[in-house]
């Protein structure tokens, strides 16, 4: 999506405007998974999900810096 953006393919507030409804269900899921963990546990939960945006992030700046083609 990120490129999509970039690359202006669709209207970008209509882009913008259909991630609402994904932050909402991802902001759901997250709390129907911690809401019995402990503190810790959470946080351990988030550490889990910032690494795998951190494993994904060098793809995504290959693609952002890609030329357009």
């Amino acid at each position: 999506m990120a490129i999509a953006y970039r690359d202006a393919v669709t209207d970008r507030d209509r882009m913008m405007d259909s991630l609402i409804p994904l932050y909402f269900g991802r902001t759901l899921s997250f709390v129907k998974r911690t809401k019995r963990m402990s503190i810790k546990q959470a946080e351990e939960a988030i550490e889990e999900d910032c690494m795998k945006f951190e494993m994904a992030k060098p793809y995504l700046l290959w693609r952002w810096h890609e030329k357009k083609g």
